[in-house]
């Protein structure tokens, strides 16, 4: 360990991500418990929900997409523009816990307008969710060049 090379600690991303990945998994299993129990997709249905109504609602969520990465992105360039490493490393756990966040607050969102309105595309894309929250896993190489930092040793 050299004194030059900045020390990342992925002790917190690992534990947030950890809780992110219980969050799903409870999420899921209590969507596909409720759809499965009550031997009906449309249990919680709402006149309002069915139909062509989805298309407000993925409007709706595609907006919501659109404002989180713009505020995603502010929050990567004001990590990214940090000069102390210190300063830059408590930014992007805060970055990072946020993003997480979201994502799993996206997963609950779809999930539960599933179980309203038992829409195919809706199923499909909570499936996706599901298997796209695994990219979310601390990896070293990404937080590197987000950091925008040489080299960095992780512990």
């Amino acid at each position: 360990m050299s004194l030059d090379i900045p020390v990342f600690d992925l002790k917190p991303l690992k534990k947030y991500f950890n809780y992110f990945l219980i969050a799903v998994v409870s999420i899921a299993a209590i969507c596909i418990v409720s759809v499965t129990v009550f031997h009906s997709q449309y249990f919680l249905s709402v006149y309002y929900l069915q139909g062509n109504n989805n298309w407000y609602f993925l409007g709706a969520a595609l907006l919501l997409t659109y404002v989180s990465g713009t505020l995603q992105k502010k929050s990567m360039k004001a990590v990214q523009q940090a000069e102390d490493t210190e300063l830059k490393f408590s930014l992007y756990t805060k970055y990072y816990s946020r993003k997480l966040f979201w994502g799993a607050f996206s997963f609950f969102i779809t999930g539960l307008l599933w179980m309203m309105t038992g829409g195919k595309f809706l199923f499909y894309f909570f499936v996706f969710q599901f298997v796209l929250s695994l990219v979310f896993h601390p990896n070293k190489a990404i937080i590197t060049r987000e950091l925008n930092i040489g080299e960095i040793e992780f512990i």
